[in-house]
């Protein structure tokens, strides 16, 4: 027996809801040490003519592709594991997950940049893992910044029975986490 097991069989998009979310804790050894794992690289970083935004949106955009073939591999597990289609219930969860993941670009940079600690992301366990306080501070980050999606997708998508207007409220939060992250 798993926990919520048989809501997740029957509604597909939650459990590609928990892949998406699994996968952005999944990534956090990546996200939340992008700059000390460059280790010489940063320093050329530094010395190229790009801005000091340049680099973290480039190491944004890195790291949502890293989090896009997740969020694909999580789509093809649900629709193999729910034997369904995807519905507007899927678009939902995927602009939820893209707003959560933009939200926690710029959690992501600071942590990084005020916890750095020297890693090999080719390593297993400790020698590839951020700093611990920043592990901390990303976990609990991912939990509030996915509530609101969790919100909408619980009370609108599930309780109220109103896909489209789930898929709307969660469209408009990806705008607004964009330009959110845009300015920090």
């Amino acid at each position: 027996e798993v926990p919520f097991g048989e809501m997740m069989a029957r509604e597909s998009h939650v459990l590609l809801a928990f892949g998406c979310l699994f996968s952005l804790y999944a990534l956090q050894a990546f996200h939340l040490n992008q700059f000390a794992s460059d280790r010489a690289g940063l320093s050329l970083n530094f010395l190229a003519p790009i801005s000091e935004r340049e680099l973290v949106k480039g190491k944004a955009v890195g790291g949502g592709v890293m989090y896009a073939a997740s969020v694909l591999l999580c789509m093809v597990c649900t629709a193999f594991a729910s034997s369904g289609a995807p519905t507007l219930g899927w678009l939902s969860v995927l602009l939820g997950a893209a707003a959560t993941y933009v939200l926690m670009v710029p959690v992501a940079a600071a942590l990084s940049a005020t916890l750095p600690r020297t890693a090999d992301l080719s390593k297993t366990g400790p020698g590839g893992n951020p700093h611990g306080l920043a592990v901390l501070f990303g976990t609990f980050g991912t939990m509030v910044l996915s509530a609101p999606t969790a919100l909408v997708l619980m009370l609108v998508q599930d309780r109220g029975r109103s896909p489209a207007l789930a898929a709307g409220i969660l469209l408009l939060w990806l705008v607004f986490a964009v330009v959110v992250a845009t300015m920090l």
